[in-house]
């Protein structure tokens, strides 16, 4: 019951923590519909696997600087979603709508991501390594997604019903483009300081 609980509690809070996973459920819920805004909360299970099994194996012999190389490459992804995001024309929306690939952006943006990383490195697998037991390991996965993923699923939906508003919308998504900006050009400043203490420059 405890472990449930725990997972519960960090479940739920991932699901609302403010993050490029979570802007890009709203984004994609707000530009194609509440179908397409699900498919991005698959992301994290499809992708969370190897990240899951990698942890659990070498939890503490993975250098976390490591895994700020991920900045890179993330935080350019992250513009180009914002680009996209900022030039959506909703009043052609129901004429000719793009191909919304919510699902790959879902996994590629949670692949690229170093929060799972960290999160399964520094807390998720010392967790599940104590428990030792294969039910507990289950009940804790099991309540631990169904917070993470219904949360975001209950965002998604609040956000979908005033989606009919396009001024709204508009304002929105361009509202939205600026954090998911921020969130790309601020991995990007971590990857540069990354670089900058390890030729050990001065600030």
């Amino acid at each position: 019951m405890e472990e449930t609980l725990l997972a519960l509690s960090l479940g739920l809070s991932g699901g609302i923590s403010p993050g490029p996973m979570l802007v890009l459920v709203l984004t994609q819920t707000i530009q194609y519909g509440l179908k397409e805004g699900l498919k991005v909360t698959l992301g994290p299970l499809i992708s969370d696997a190897p990240i899951i099994i990698a942890a659990y194996y070498f939890t503490n012999q993975i250098p976390v600087n490591l895994l700020d190389w991920l900045y890179l490459p993330g935080g350019l992804y992250l513009i180009y979603i914002a680009k996209h995001s900022w030039a959506i024309d909703f009043d052609s929306m129901d004429v000719q709508k793009p191909v919304a690939n919510s699902i790959r952006k879902g996994v590629v943006t949670n692949v690229l991501n170093p929060a799972p990383y960290l999160f399964w490195l520094t807390i998720g697998a010392p967790i599940i390594i104590k428990m030792q037991s294969a039910s507990k390991m289950g009940m804790f996965f099991l309540a631990f997604y169904a917070a993470l993923l219904g949360t975001k699923v209950l965002i998604a939906y609040l956000i979908s019903v005033g989606r009919n508003n396009q001024n709204a919308l508009k304002y929105i998504s361009k509202t939205l483009a600026v954090i998911i900006w921020g969130y790309g050009f601020y991995f990007l400043f971590l990857w540069v300081k990354m670089i900058w203490e390890g030729l050990g420059l001065p600030y």
